[in-house]
């Protein structure tokens, strides 16, 4: 499972995404390759890291569950 939230002082914006889901390593192939291409794309600082030597780890989500005010 992962979480993205949203943190705010005023309590009446806070919200959070939940996803489980089943997990998986990802060292090399096409799904890694494509995974450090998107992250170096979104991420400049990941363009100068050697992430395409780490594993990915890929989400199959079966439960999402939204919170609060998005």
């Amino acid at each position: 499972a992962f979480v993205i939230d949203r943190y705010n002082e005023d309590w009446q914006k806070l919200a959070y995404v939940l996803v489980s889901g089943t997990a998986q390593m990802v060292f090399r192939g096409k799904r890694h390759e494509k995974a450090v291409l998107l992250l170096r794309k979104k991420y400049r600082q990941y363009r100068a890291m050697a992430i395409h030597e780490r594993p990915i780890i890929s989400i199959t989500p079966n439960r999402i569950i939204v919170w609060g005010r998005t």
